[in-house]
């Protein structure tokens, strides 16, 4: 299981004040989608439109907590024309690659204490 951070200022930063209650919790749920599905930060335009209404989304895009196809932060990736990008996502949640690694990690470790994977022999 993954987890998507909410930092302990996200109450008053001046960005989710702006966006308002609504937008903030369409943020909070498409980045629980994002961390679930390891998407690097990208919420599908499908997700967010069943997740909230083109009103929020939009607040999202304009007081900069999601980027838009085409947008000009140059630490966000971009996304295709109707997706968006979480801004800074990735300054505070693992990446796809680090999740899997730590699942790989995690798995292997189990295999180990459980006698390498292989089944026991009972007497």
């Amino acid at each position: 299981m993954s987890w998507f951070a909410v930092g302990d200022s996200t109450d008053d930063h001046f960005k989710t004040l702006a966006a308002g209650n609504a937008a903030l919790g369409l943020w909070v749920r498409c980045g629980a989608y994002a961390s679930a599905h390891l998407t690097d930060g990208v919420i599908p335009g499908a997700v967010a439109a069943k997740n909230g209404t083109a009103s929020q989304i939009r607040k999202l895009v304009a007081v900069g907590l999601w980027h838009a196809a085409r947008h000009t932060c140059p630490r966000c990736a971009q996304v295709r024309e109707g997706d968006f990008v979480m801004h800074d996502y990735l300054d505070a949640n693992p990446s796809r690659r680090q999740v899997q690694e730590r699942r790989r990690r995690a798995a292997e470790k189990k295999r180990e204490q459980r006698g390498g994977g292989r089944p026991s022999v009972r007497r």
